[in-house]
């Protein structure tokens, strides 16, 4: 993976009137993300591989189900179905086993790629991905300003062939988001419509009021969270209908493909042999906290001071070159820290930060909330960012960089592959949506969104990739 400077300024700037004019945003005011000059170039080879990683995911979450559904016979640990089953209210459990049970599998799931050293990992999987129409609208914003480029298949075209294709009856998808996310919906609607197909983004808290009055029929419903919002009785009306296949629930209604913990099963030696070696490779070892005894050890090749610890206290005494090379994340499908970055931590810095960080931690643990401990994985790059949303200037920075490959599921067969890819990256180590603003220094702190290309490409002194056609970026 490499930075390639492929627009030239102007070009970017284009980037950034498009995406304005169609709406392609996060919330209501433009400007929410960081249009960039340069494009992610990743070697064909290595994106043959995470082709292949794709069905290795789907192999991961469907073995992960198979321990579960073990743990409700008596068959595993029962520690396994208290984990998945964490915070479901009464009517949601037997939902979730029966889903379970069924093997019913997602369409469409977003990896989500860190690198270090030139090797790739996978630091976690979305199985409905936020904001589809922003990321696929990101992606079709740089295609169409790309002039003279060969073009290629878009995200939404991907992301549009895999659900129709996997609907049960008409073309007609709901996808169901936060408020914030809507524009984002509205752009990829319209994309839809004009290949014949419906795609209408609702607002999470209308959603049951909308299935109710029956004013958008479905032959499959994109998203997470809104049957919690919804009456006992209504959900569970809708997970009958999609058992007998009236819709198709994208995700299905299995918290399990909303939840992080079991990125731990890879690497426990209780579990591990049930996964591939590859997985293995591209799955940092993480530890869960909840075990009685959690199996620090597994992180010796971080420092050899883990072979000795036997409790997450003890991580507070290591040394901050230690502890910072650590993260901690809630591996929880519901509650207050399980999106959006709010429940994933550092180490690093004084031990009394530290130490309140392990308290918070442990005192959610014993709520029955699953939480990780995992090296922390990503090697800066040099990026560009852009001074402000007119994206008329660069700056140069170290900054965190975040692959995003979207795959989908065939409806035929049991194969996998990816449908599109987009970057993301930034100063600050939580690479994620953060919004353009400058800080105190005139440092951008905001994200910028960038394509990704396959292909070969020269190298400059410092490793960079270089085309003829670049914009001016300013080197710190």
């Amino acid at each position: 993976m490499r930075s390639v400077l492929t627009r030239t300024t102007s070009e970017t700037v284009g980037v950034a009137q498009i995406s304005l004019e169609r709406g392609i945003r996060y919330g209501r005011s433009g400007g929410s993300w960081l249009p960039s000059p340069a494009s992610v170039r990743i070697d064909p080879a290595e994106w043959a591989e995470m082709g292949g990683d794709l069905g290795e995911v789907w192999q991961w979450y469907r073995t992960w189900n198979e321990i579960y559904c073990e743990s409700l016979c008596g068959e595993a640990d029962p520690s396994i179905a208290a984990l998945v089953e964490f915070g479901l209210k009464d009517h949601e459990v037997p939902i979730q086993r029966e889903f379970a049970r069924l093997g019913m599998e997602p369409v469409s799931c977003r990896v989500e790629y860190v690198h270090a050293r030139d090797r790739r990992y996978i630091a976690e999987v979305q199985w409905v991905s936020g904001g589809l129409g922003l990321f696929a609208g990101i992606d079709w914003a740089y295609d169409a300003v790309s002039a003279g480029s060969a073009k290629r298949r878009l995200l939404a075209d991907g992301l549009l062939d895999a659900f129709t294709e996997n609907a049960c009856g008409a073309p007609d998808i709901l996808s169901v988001v936060r408020d914030d996310w809507l524009p984002g919906e509205g752009f990829l609607g319209r994309f839809a419509e004009r290949r014949g197909i419906s795609f209408t983004g609702v607002d999470r808290s209308s959603c049951a009021d909308v299935l109710r009055a029956k004013q958008i029929p479905a032959g499959l419903i994109y998203g997470q969270g809104y049957t919690s919002l919804m009456p006992a009785e209504m959900f569970v009306g809708l997970a009958r209908d999609a058992i007998s296949r009236k819709f198709t629930p994208e995700s299905p209604y299995n918290h399990i493909y909303r939840q992080k913990w079991g990125l731990a099963l890879v690497h426990d030696p209780r579990y591990a042999h049930r996964f591939s070696e590859r997985l293995r490779r591209i799955i940092p070892v993480s530890v869960l906290l909840n075990d009685v005894s959690p199996r620090f050890d597994l992180l010796g090749a971080v420092d050899e001071s883990f072979e000795r610890i036997s409790d997450l206290a003890e991580v507070i005494e290591l040394p901050d070159r230690v502890r910072k090379s650590l993260i901690i994340k809630s591996g929880a499908g519901v509650g207050g820290f399980h999106s959006n970055g709010r429940g994933v931590f550092r180490l690093g810095g004084s031990r009394l930060a530290a130490r309140k960080t392990v308290d918070f931690v442990r005192e959610r643990i014993t709520l029955g909330e699953p939480w990780i401990l995992q090296p922390f994985v990503s090697t800066p790059m040099p990026m560009p960012l852009a001074s402000g949303i007119a994206a008329d200037a660069f700056t140069e920075y170290d900054t965190h960089v975040k692959l995003m490959v979207f795959g989908a599921r065939s409806a035929s067969s049991d194969t996998a592959g990816p449908v599109g890819a987009l970057a993301n990256y930034g100063r600050h180590w939580k690479v994620g949506g953060r919004s353009p603003r400058l800080d105190a220094a005139g440092r951008q702190e905001g994200t910028a969104f960038t394509d990704v290309a396959v292909g070969e490409y020269e190298q400059d002194e410092r490793g960079n990739g270089v085309l003829p056609e670049q914009a001016e970026v300013e080197h710190r």
